[in-house]
């Protein structure tokens, strides 16, 4: 659904880095959101 999820991003890059932290969060808050 997100291109930020996709794998294969550089984590030398720090832009996708953030990016791919900023999804994963995201992840996290929405399985958090839908079990309570």
């Amino acid at each position: 659904m997100d291109s930020w999820c996709q794998p294969g991003f550089d984590i030398k890059d720090v832009a996708s880095f953030w990016k791919h932290l900023v999804c994963d969060i995201c992840q996290q808050l929405q399985r958090k959101g839908s079990t309570s």
